[in-house]
C-alpha cells in the first residue's frame, strides 16, 4: 500500500478508487454470502482508506454486483442469471447474477451498509450496474430468463418475457422499458440507503439516475470497426457537463486496448487525446489500469499521463467551470433504446 500511495502521488492523484466488495471482499466481511479471497490476512480496505486520507486523497469504494463466486452460486442458484435454455454463465469461477435476484436487490444493500458502517469512504462506485448479458471475452448470452425476471415482468406488464430481441416486437419494447424502470428502482433504493447513513458520500455509476458522479468510459476494443471515434472523451464529458448542474462527470480513460488484453496499454497519442479532451470539455481527469503500477508490463504512456495530471493539478482553477457560448443545442437521446 505504501508503494502504491507513493506512485499515486507521483501521478499527482487526489482520488483513489479501489475495490471494496461484490465479486471479492477486500476487507474482513461478516456477511455469509460475500466471498472473501482465500489467504487474505489483513484489512486491505482500511489500510488503503487510511493511507489515502493521510496523503490528502479522497477514497471511492468500488463494488461489482454483476457477478459472484461460484461457491455462492452453488448455495443460492436462484439469485443468478439464466439464459433462455436455463443455463448460468460461469466465467472461470465467476457467475453472472441478475438485477432482479435477491443477491442484487437485497444482499448488495447489506454489503454497501457494511462498508459504510465500518469505513470512512468518500464515495461508492458500482461497476457493470444493471443488466449484463456479455462475458469478459465478449460472448453474448441474451436477456435473462430466470424465475425472478419472469415473475417480475409478468407482475408489471401481464406478459411473458419476449421470445426474441426484435426491436419491432412490442413485447421486447416493453422489456426494454422494464430494464430501465427496474434499474432506476434499484438506484432509488441505493440512494435512500447511502444518503440516510452518510449524506456526504458520493454515489457513482454509469447511469445518471440518483447519482452524484456519472461515470463514462473512453475505451477501445480489438474487434470494434474502424474508423475509431476520436472524440469519445469530449462527447462523454459534454453530454453530462452541459446537461446537469447537480452532477459531476468522470470520464474513465481505460488504459487497456481491450478487456481481454488488459495489460497492454493504448498508445500515448490516444491517451493524450482522451485526457486533454476531458479537460477542454470541462471535467477532471480519470485514468484506469487493472491492478497496481508495481510490475505493470506496459508503461509506455505513463509519463504522458503523469505530465497531464500534473498540469491539471497546477492549473485546476482554470478548468471545470466552463460555460458554453454556443447558441445551438445538440440533443443526445437517452433512456431505453
Amino acid at each position: 500500500m505504501d508503494r502504491l500511495i507513493g506512485e499515486l502521488k507521483d501521478f499527482s492523484v487526489n482520488v483513489l478508487m479501489m475495490n471494496a466488495g461484490g465479486i471479492v471482499a477486500f476487507y474482513p466481511t461478516q456477511l455469509e454470502y460475500h466471498y472473501r479471497a482465500e489467504g487474505q490476512t489483513k484489512d486491505l480496505l482500511k489500510e488503503a482508506i487510511d493511507k489515502a486520507h493521510a496523503n490528502g486523497m479522497k477514497f471511492i469504494a468500488r463494488f461489482d454486483f454483476s457477478k459472484a463466486h461460484e461457491r455462492i452460486f452453488r448455495q443460492r442458484p436462484e439469485w443468478f442469471y439464466r439464459s433462455k435454455d436455463g443455463r448460468e454463465v460461469n466465467y472461470f469461477g465467476i457467475v453472472h447474477t441478475c438485477l432482479n435476484g435477491y443477491y442484487q436487490r437485497e444482499y448488495s444493500l447489506q454489503m454497501i451498509d457494511e462498508v459504510l458502517s465500518n469505513y470512512e469512504v468518500d464515495g461508492i462506485f458500482f461497476n457493470m450496474f444493471g443488466y449484463q448479458n456479455w462475458d469478459y471475452s465478449g460472448n453474448y448470452y441474451g436477456i435473462c430468463y430466470c424465475g425472478n425476471c419472469q415473475s417480475r415482468f409478468m407482475e408489471m406488464y401481464g406478459l411473458a418475457l419476449p421470445e426474441s430481441e426484435d426491436p419491432d416486437d412490442p413485447v421486447f419494447r416493453k422489456y426494454k422499458e422494464f430494464q430501465d424502470v427496474t434499474t432506476k428502482q434499484m438506484l432509488d433504493r441505493i440512494h435512500e440507503l447511502v444518503k440516510s447513513k452518510r449524506s456526504d458520500v458520493a454515489i457513482s455509476t454509469y447511469n445518471e439516475h440518483k447519482v452524484d458522479i456519472v461515470r463514462k468510459e473512453s475505451n477501445t476494443a480489438i474487434m470494434r470497426p474502424h474508423p475509431v471515434w476520436q472524440y469519445s472523451a469530449s462527447e462523454n464529458v459534454k453530454s453530462v457537463e452541459d446537461t446537469w448542474d447537480d452532477k459531476l462527470i468522470s470520464n474513465c480513460c481505460i488504459n487497456a486496448i481491450d478487456l481481454f488484453y488488459r495489460f497492454t496499454g493504448v498508445s500515448r497519442h490516444e491517451m493524450n487525446l482522451r485526457l486533454y479532451e476531458a479537460l477542454a470539455s470541462g471535467s477532471g481527469l480519470d485514468f484506469c489500469i487493472i491492478g497496481v503500477f508495481d510490475g505493470y508490463p506496459d508503461r509506455a504512456n505513463f509519463d504522458d499521463v503523469k505530465r497531464i495530471f500534473r498540469y491539471h493539478a497546477e492549473h485546476e482553477s482554470y478548468y471545470g467551470q466552463f460555460r458554453s457560448m454556443a447558441d445551438l443545442a445538440v440533443i443526445k437521446p437517452g433512456g431505453p433504446a
